[in-house]
């Protein structure tokens, strides 16, 4: 499953580019103990990765 990372404008442009690369049906979970933690299923390649973001120093996102 390819992954989705690098700085975007906001939150909103990152999941665009998650639902371009990895399929129109993602599911999104946000960590219950990280905030800055993302969990993506994408049923398209069954399987799931996990993401940190943050704030970076342009206003947008940084997402590894």
């Amino acid at each position: 499953m390819p992954r989705v990372t690098g700085d975007f404008a906001d939150f909103d442009s990152w999941l665009m580019e998650v639902n371009d690369r990895l399929g129109g049906c993602v599911d999104v979970s946000q960590s219950l103990v990280d905030e800055a933690e993302y969990t993506i299923y994408a049923p398209e390649f069954d399987g799931e990765d996990t993401y940190t973001i943050r704030d970076n120093e342009e206003g947008g996102i940084t997402v590894e």
